[in-house]
């Protein structure tokens, strides 16, 4: 299975009603906001190409071509205290980082950056843990990902987050949305 994220795909006998047509699959880029994927037909009758449809940025996005040709896209999410999404996005820029640009790979590791930033405030308001028993699982990969926004270098596999450690820091029964008296209404 070949992964491309920069290079569009086009198929030559694209179903279009009952006639074939061409198709044309990317995945497009912008710094701050992400990826998102781009399909976009020819008109047959006509010969011109249709308007795109685009879906929605996402924080990775990336197109699967398998040996029968079929073209599957896939996005991948960092959403703050779901470490096995934090952990997949960082094993996959790793492991395909040559298909990256310097400005995906600069803003990715900002948008790691972010993500750690609002997981250890998660992990302080909502999980009762306190920043300098927690600082220390997250300051090596702050600096690596520090790092790759300076220099687009590929220090991702060196990424790595005790995420076990980080829960054992939190306070079990923890609720900070528990009433602490009466609510009077005026």
């Amino acid at each position: 299975m070949k992964i491309a994220i920069n290079e569009p795909q086009k198929v030559a006998s694209y179903p279009y009603g009952s006639m074939r047509t061409v198709a044309h699959f990317s995945v497009e880029f912008a710094k701050n906001k992400g990826y998102r994927h781009v399909f976009q037909t020819v008109n047959p009758k006509t010969g011109r190409l249709n308007n795109p449809k685009k879906s929605t940025y996402s924080d990775l996005s990336y197109m699967e071509i398998g040996e029968d040709g079929f073209i599957q896209t896939r996005s991948l999410r960092l959403d703050s205290g779901n470490e096995n999404q934090f952990d997949k996005f960082v094993s996959f820029v790793s492991e395909n980082f040559e298909l990256f640009t310097e400005a995906q790979v600069k803003d990715m590791a900002l948008k790691l950056m972010a993500t750690i930033k609002i997981t250890v405030m998660s992990s302080i308001r909502y999980n009762g843990a306190k920043l300098e028993d927690i600082k220390d699982y997250f300051s090596t990969p702050l600096k690596k990902l520090f790092d790759i926004a300076n220099t687009g270098s590929n220090l991702f596999s060196e990424i790595s987050i005790d995420w076990e450690g980080v829960k054992s820091k939190e306070q079990k029964d923890f609720n900070p949305f528990k009433s602490t008296g009466q609510t009077r209404i005026v």
